[in-house]
């Protein structure tokens, strides 16, 4: 486990991120579509703080985190 590339280690953090951005930006449109204001919420000394994460921000970030991990996948199966 611990002799993994960095490239390697990188690709897979890539792709991790990918899809939980890809988590976030789906539930984001669906909180939109539903009239709720924001997918994520923290309780803080039991009252809750609600994050508002714009959907295209979310969708920004989804997509060059593909584009990357797509890069990253070529140069390691070169």
């Amino acid at each position: 486990m611990f002799n993994l590339k960095k490239t390697r280690i990188k690709k897979n953090l890539f792709l991790a991120l990918s899809i939980i951005s890809v988590f976030i930006f789906i539930a984001g449109v669906m909180c939109t579509i539903m009239g709720d204001d924001s997918p994520v919420k923290f309780i803080v000394n039991e009252s809750p703080i609600k994050l508002i994460v714009p959907p295209s921000l979310v969708f920004f970030i989804t997509f060059s985190l593909y584009k990357n991990s797509k890069k990253v996948i070529k140069e390691n199966t070169k």
